[in-house]
């Protein structure tokens, strides 16, 4: 006896379809009757509707109907194509090609991008009131430098007072090796203040490694506060790895003032992290003005600068863009325009426009009042609007 599998192809997925999502395309698809046997959904793609250079996306195990790709750029395109293969390992037919395109709208894409922005380190640091955490560090070291002289370690301190006026330095250091731990802290501390008036400069630097995870923080706050107003800056570094695979590097630099009973800050933190296996790194900014200055020999310039929310450009080389919507005030025009000649022009300040094109066969040409086509020998043969007679 000779047994067979189940002959004949299987049926084409229906109702595919490829929406876009942020920097990706969703990819989903219906089960015909008579599939219940399916094995895999094989989807290809490709840059064009063509077999040169389709490639494999995925093999989707029978009963997932959806797929995500993502990793895109913004306005990203593909052809997709799929079909079903039965466990017998039949073949079913291909759908036709259909075109997907990851979004290209930007208030979406910035609103994602804000997200996963604000669930990273790299933000925490930024987004801080430096004066309280300013505040914390100097409580944090306060309770090293005590605990240090609780278990003799070693402290040294400096002080001169004059009545209400009181400088001091402090400066500990301790190890500590446990059954759970081994840690090693250092901290150095200035302190300067009146009745009035107070300067603080802090710096703590720890390094604590357990059976499960190492860290290593550096932190330098400075702290200036005259009645009710503050100053502070603090740079912030720290790395951090465990055992489960979870682990973050960053590195902060921020100013920020008190006055008046209102907080304003300025920072800029850099961050590599890795969570879940993913690994994502920011460069992060924030502040109400952002600019890039270049040396000009008659003092700098601003070829580019961030006011609010508003992004200027005084000159910029763009190869591919992307624009849902411009004001241009004066022109636009192709980089071959010769006036009369070759290329085009749109005069959007004055309403004026200009067409010029050709081939073997002969030349065109359009203004705002004027068509006029000649062969290529330069002849007039066609005008229309307002008739000049020449070309």
């Amino acid at each position: 006896m000779h047994l067979k599998g189940k002959e004949g192809a299987p049926p084409k997925p229906l109702n595919f379809k490829a929406d876009p999502l942020v920097f990706g395309i969703a990819l989903s698809w219906l089960f015909p009757q008579g599939a219940e046997d399916t094995l895999k959904t094989e989807i290809q793609y490709n840059t064009a509707p063509t077999e040169e250079g389709v490639m494999l996306l995925s093999d989707i195990p029978y009963p997932q109907r959806s797929y995500q790709q993502m990793g895109l750029s913004a306005g990203q395109s593909f052809f997709y194509r799929a079909r079903l293969v039965d466990k017998s390992g039949n073949q079913g037919d291909w759908i036709d090609w259909l075109l997907g395109e990851s979004s290209a709208d930007v208030e979406w894409i910035a609103d994602e991008v804000k997200k996963g922005i604000e669930e990273s380190d790299a933000f925490k640091e930024i987004d801080k009131n430096l004066v309280d955490s300013n505040a914390q560090l100097q409580s944090a070291a306060d309770a090293a430098i005590q605990n240090a002289l609780a278990n003799d370690a070693d402290v040294r301190r400096w002080m001169a007072q004059n009545g209400d006026r009181k400088a001091e330095i402090t400066e500990t250091r301790q190890v500590i090796a446990t059954e759970s731990e081994a840690r090693a802290t250092a901290v150095d501390k200035l302190n300067s203040k009146t009745d009035q008036t107070e300067a603080d400069l802090t710096t703590l630097r720890e390094t604590v490694a357990t059976d499960i995870e190492a860290i290593s923080t550096q932190v330098t706050g400075l702290t200036s506060t005259v009645g009710e107003n503050t100053a502070a800056i603090q740079v912030r570094g720290q790395t951090i790895f465990n055992q489960n695979g979870t682990g973050s590097a960053v590195y902060s630099i921020g100013t920020g003032v008190t006055y008046n009973g209102q907080y304003h800050a300025a920072g800029l933190s850099v961050g590599a992290e890795v969570k879940g296996g993913v690994v994502s790194t920011k460069i992060l900014a924030s502040a109400d003005q952002f600019a890039v200055l270049n040396p000009a020999t008659n003092g700098y310039t601003l070829p580019f600068f961030i006011q609010g929310s508003q992004t200027f450009i005084v000159s910029a080389l763009i190869q591919d863009a992307s624009i849902g919507s411009g004001k241009i005030t004066n022109y636009l025009q192709s980089d071959d325009y010769v006036a009369g000649r070759a290329g085009m022009r749109i005069g959007f300040r004055t309403g004026s426009i200009e067409i010029n094109g050709s081939n073997s066969l002969g030349m065109m040409k359009q203004d705002n009042v004027t068509i006029s086509i000649a062969n290529k020998s330069g002849q007039l043969k066609v005008q229309l609007g307002y008739l000049t007679g020449v070309f």
